[in-house]
């Protein structure tokens, strides 16, 4: 480890991929994630995951947020409106910065799905992160001081 992320605060939420093996939790764990599946939506719901993450994260510590796009349904991933729902429910974490990755417009379908799905779930992270206000001594890194 090289001691760049807090080993428990870190989540993967929103897994769909099938795992090659028990050893792809055991390198997320040594890697200090917890695993939320994106299937675990069915018996928890958006509440549930919402819940999972802010309990790992916790208010006070910096959080940034990385999004892939890949996470959406082709196949029991969740819905845009789960996604949708699971960021507005991270209103109020101490946001600090976000990426959107595996967006493809070159691979996209002509009605360019994950493209405005991607777009839409920006314009949701940005929303937390002005409700927030600017970043600033006193609300990302206080603890550290």
């Amino acid at each position: 480890m090289e001691g760049l992320l807090k080993n428990d605060t870190n989540i993967h939420a929103g897994i769909r991929t099938t795992l090659s093996g028990p050893s792809d939790y055991d390198n997320d764990g040594y890697c200090g994630f917890q695993i939320v599946e994106a299937r675990e939506v069915d018996t928890v719901g958006t509440d549930g995951i919402i819940q999972k993450i802010r309990e790992r994260v916790g208010t006070d510590n910096p959080v940034y947020l990385s999004i892939d796009i890949d996470t959406l349904d082709p196949a029991c991933g969740w819905s845009t409106r789960e996604l949708h729902t699971i960021i507005r429910g991270l209103d109020g974490l101490n946001l600090i910065g976000a990426d959107i990755v595996e967006v493809a417009p070159a691979y996209d379908t002509n009605a360019e799905l994950s493209t405005m799905a991607a777009a839409d779930v920006l314009y949701e992270i940005l929303t937390i992160m002005v409700k927030n206000g600017p970043l600033s001594v006193s609300n990302s890194h206080a603890h550290e001081l």
